[in-house]
């Protein structure tokens, strides 16, 4: 219900919610467009600078928007940012799946000490792209999506995923790691020095 309420362009639309013969469904709008995840692995290039800033500036729109009313993703991956056309022919963002979403404020409307934990204190997201809160099933905040955007500016950035590997077991340590050893993009891939501090300042501890 939460979701459907959202009006940002940049958005998924949801139209309507309910169940049927004891089925949940939703009614979303339909986009005629690929994943992030499918360009990057079918092109195998990385976006211009410029472009990938303008994308990202999207996504933080849609984001915006969503934490104004409490929301979070919490699953932000290329796989859940999907690339369309408008009617001018121009590329926009519309960040999908908020399946997952959680809203902080029923933890605390409802009394609990730690807003925004996962049911049982269980990790639900994707480990590559968790922020540390996240994957320890800790205390959320708007801070945690924009851990998730800065590591897919990353990948668009440098045409890989920040993180080779892909389990919880693989990925916790890393990114507790960074800490002391605060991940950097490669001088190799070429990104402005601005750029390049923004995105390191996302997926800081």
């Amino acid at each position: 219900k939460v979701i459907s309420q959202l009006q940002s362009p940049h958005t998924i639309t949801v139209f309507d919610y309910g169940a049927e013969d004891g089925l949940f469904y939703l009614v979303m709008e339909y986009i005629d467009g690929s994943s992030l995840k499918e360009w990057i692995k079918h092109r195998q290039e990385r976006f211009a600078p410029e472009r990938a800033v303008r994308l990202a500036i999207q996504m933080l729109s849609s984001l915006e928007e969503a934490h104004h009313y409490g929301v979070l993703h919490r699953d932000l991956k290329p796989a859940n940012i999907m690339l369309a056309r408008d009617y001018k022919g121009q590329e926009v963002v519309k960040v999908v799946d908020f399946g997952i979403a959680k809203v902080v404020q029923d933890a605390q409307q409802s009394g609990s000490a730690e807003p925004g934990l996962t049911q049982a204190n269980s990790f639900v997201g994707t480990p590559r792209y968790a922020a540390p809160e996240q994957l320890f099933a800790q205390r959320l905040s708007a801070a945690t999506d924009v851990y998730g955007v800065g590591l897919i500016l990353w990948e668009m950035l440098a045409g890989k995923p920040a993180l080779s590997m892909s389990s919880w077991h693989d990925c916790s340590p890393f990114h507790m790691e960074n800490r002391k050893r605060p991940m950097r993009i490669p001088a190799s891939v070429g990104v402005p020095e601005r750029l390049a501090a923004i995105v390191e300042r996302a997926i800081m501890r």
